[in-house]
């Protein structure tokens, strides 16, 4: 027979479990940061914002996307990129980031 109780190695099933799920306050402030970017998105001019959910949620290439869109690679990338620069300036703007980058 084995207990229920008994997790891995010894370990208590209750603390496996309960270190596996994280903090409420973790899970709170990831669904804030979730709807923050989610609203910058939005705030993006549409094909900027075209080109960051073909990218980045139904993960299509860079040449996949220039291939639907039927838009240059160029026009593509630069579009990614002022619409990262767009979403970097918001995140510093709403959580207080400054632009310097620390180095360890």
């Amino acid at each position: 027979m084995i207990s229920i109780d008994s997790g891995p190695e010894g370990s208590r099933l209750a603390d496996t479990v309960e270190s596996r799920s994280a903090a409420p306050e973790v899970g709170a402030e990831r669904a804030e940061m979730r709807e923050s970017l989610e609203a910058a998105v939005g705030a993006l001019p549409v094909e900027q914002r075209q080109v960051v959910v073909l990218r980045h949620m139904s993960g299509l290439s860079f040449k996949e996307i220039s291939e639907v869109t039927g838009w240059p690679m160029g026009t593509v990338l630069s579009r990614m990129h002022r619409a990262l620069q767009k979403l970097k300036a918001a995140v510093r703007e709403r959580y207080g980031f400054s632009d310097e980058v620390e180095e360890e």
